[in-house]
């Protein structure tokens, strides 16, 4: 399916027969299984819902983890790119957590990609000074907590306490044990209030 939705505009076909439209009521379940239907038109208006209800909440989760904003929207176009593919299987669930699951794990495959692109850069720079970055400008006293955790505890932090989802729909988006999800939830709950109380060394 050739649709790279964007925030602006969503991927939904406006020229679709009402008969082809999907319902309101539809579950996201159903929404899937629209996606794998023969009819190009219907499977879009799927897509289309399904943008609606979780790209916000997905790009939120891709901000937090990737803290750039550019990075976070073109990640999220990859992700509904890839949950329409044909045979793309959801195994039960909240659809939200298997979205978001698709998000991280395409977001640590860009992560991995830049990290090879800059060590290439290096190799072939290296007799270049580095000047060292200015740290980025964040919105408020949370954001600056939340940017100091490690990624794993930032991460179970924002699928269990923003996006609000249980911890074992947490500890399958992070590709962890139920334990190590409650784990990183706790800890990274405890420094985040230990820097936001100022008890942090």
């Amino acid at each position: 399916m050739a649709v790279r939705p964007t925030l602006a505009e969503p991927p939904a076909d406006r020229g679709a027969d009402r008969s082809e439209r999907v319902a309101p009521s539809a579950t996201d379940i159903e929404l899937l299984r629209a996606l794998d239907q023969t009819e190009p038109q219907r499977a879009r208006a799927a897509l289309a819902e399904l943008w609606a209800r979780h790209a916000a909440a997905t790009l939120a989760f891709l901000e937090r983890l990737g803290g750039q904003r550019a990075v976070a929207e073109d990640v999220l176009s990859d992700v509904f790119l890839r949950v329409a593919e044909p045979g793309r299987a959801h195994r039960g669930g909240s659809v939200r957590a298997w979205i978001l699951t698709i998000a991280a794990n395409r977001l640590r495959d860009r992560r991995r990609e830049g990290r090879r692109r800059a060590e290439r850069e290096r190799t072939a720079a290296r007799h270049e000074p580095v000047a060292p970055g200015e740290p980025a400008v964040l919105d408020d006293e949370l954001e600056a907590a939340l940017a100091t955790l490690p990624v794993q505890l930032r991460a179970a932090v924002e699928l269990r306490h923003s996006q609000q989802l249980p911890h074992a729909d947490v500890a399958r988006v992070l590709g962890v044990s139920l334990r190590t999800a409650k784990t990183w939830s706790a800890d990274g709950l405890g420094r985040l209030r230990a820097l936001l109380d100022g008890d942090q060394p």
